[in-house]
C-alpha cells in the first residue's frame, strides 16, 4: 500500500521496522540498512492515526 504523509509517500510493503518516539511525535521508518525516513507529526493523535492506518496493534505481556 502507498500511504502519503504531507509530501512523503511511503510504500508500506517495504517497511522493515518503525521506531516510534512518542515524546517528540515522530516515527523513523526503516526500509533497509541504507534507507530510512523520519516522519514528524504536529500532534500525537496524528501519529496514532498514521500508525493505526498501517496496522499497528498494541500487545501486552
Amino acid at each position: 500500500m502507498l500511504l502519503q504523509v504531507d509530501d512523503v509517500v511511503i510504500n508500506t510493503d517495504k517497511i522493515r521496522l518503525i521506531k516510534i518516539n512518542d515524546k517528540a511525535n515522530y516515527v523513523m521508518v526503516i526500509f533497509d540498512e541504507n534507507h530510512s525516513k523520519k516522519v514528524s507529526f504536529p500532534h500525537a493523535e496524528d501519529m496514532e492515526r498514521f500508525l493505526a492506518k498501517i496496522g499497528r496493534k498494541d500487545f501486552f505481556a
